[in-house]
């Protein structure tokens, strides 16, 4: 179920994670190109309207065909897919041919809730988040707003790469970046009720695989499980490197069964990864141990103790099997497997 106020978190969260020191809060002198998809030609002069704060140009684009090809001809930041009303788009068919595209594009649904669950988890995750028809609505516009603020904030990354912010060989964020953002992002999201939750991740026989098989070998392999991670986490949730071959994700808004399963989705994606020397190593494929952990009222309340016993359930995985989930919850430690009873907290 997509909840409303969690759209409202999240704008007030993508702002909480820009580097503000660097870039303040205004969307500067880059221009941006907006496409709306849809037939409603009054709905696209509203967001017309509530953009026009910010520098940007809305074309139109009456089919699905049209808005590719303006895609792909354009330089376009965002698309907006009317699915309100008797729209006859399909939705669900309209992101997943632009995110095969090779392009950084936002994808916002303009729909009322019930338009919008339809699509399916993961179609939603794929999407910057949704407006509602009445685009004047305070939360829309705010919602517009921070979408400006990503666009212009990632075009000026594009052209600084800062090593603030960005490692160098992963490309994912860094360890100063997210102990930075940890704590803003917890202050935030505890002031508003929101879970957060967090795993760490290291490379099993990390060592053994730069001493046989060279450095230049090891680089490739990080580069790689940063790749999975990106691709494994939500537009919301942001992948760093926290350190050598340790790395960390961080869930805001999702508790400790979502963060889970995509930490199993991300283990088992590296240990069916074929890595050029995985044969080498000691289990035979490249693998890695994962630890996992969430805030809560009593136990967990900053961004240190999360660190903490996410590094300890991490110590446990290492510890025992490798290639393994532990987790904290309840005062204590557990190994995951993806049928076990995990106690649920929705």
């Amino acid at each position: 179920m997509v909840k409303r106020f969690k759209i409202a978190v999240f704008a007030e969260y993508v702002q909480c994670r820009a580097p503000k020191s660097e870039f303040g809060n205004e969307t500067g002198s880059v221009t941006m190109k907006f496409l709306y998809l849809g037939r409603e030609r009054g709905r696209a002069e509203a967001l017309n309207k509530a953009l026009s704060r910010s520098q940007t140009t809305i074309s139109l684009a009456g089919t699905p065909e049209a808005a590719f090809f303006k895609v792909l001809q354009e330089d376009i930041q965002a698309v907006f897919v009317d699915l309100a009303d008797d729209s006859d788009i399909n939705g669900a068919e309209v992101i997943a041919n632009l995110c095969s595209l090779d392009k950084q594009v936002e994808i916002i649904l303009i729909a009322e809730p019930g338009k919008v669950n339809p699509l399916g988890l993961e179609n939603l995750r794929r999407c910057f988040g949704f407006i509602t028809p009445n685009i004047g609505e305070p939360l829309n516009v705010m919602v517009l707003h921070q979408l400006t603020y990503k666009v212009s904030l990632r075009h000026r990354m594009d052209m600084l790469k800062t090593s603030a912010v960005i490692d160098g060989l992963t490309q994912l964020y860094n360890h100063a970046y997210i102990q930075r953002q940890l704590e803003e992002d917890i202050a935030l999201l505890s002031e508003n009720g929101e879970d957060l939750s967090l795993v760490l991740l290291d490379l099993d026989n990390f060592k053994h695989y730069n001493d046989t098989n060279g450095h230049p070998a090891g680089d490739k392999v990080l580069r790689k499980i940063a790749e999975i991670l990106d691709k494994s986490v939500r537009k919301i949730d942001y992948a760093a490197r926290y350190g050598g071959e340790e790395f960390i994700m961080v869930f805001p808004g999702a508790n400790l069964w979502t963060c889970l399963q995509v930490a199993e989705r991300v283990r088992a994606a590296i240990a069916n990864t074929d890595f050029e020397f995985g044969h080498k190593q000691p289990m035979g494929f490249v693998s890695a141990s994962f630890g996992a952990a969430m805030l809560d009222e009593q136990m967990v309340t900053t961004r240190e103790m999360l660190i903490q016993i996410a590094d300890q359930a991490l110590y446990k995985a290492k510890r025992g099997n490798r290639n393994c989930i532990w987790y904290y919850q309840n005062g204590d430690y557990h190994e995951y497997t993806p049928a076990g009873d995990l106690e649920q907290t929705l």
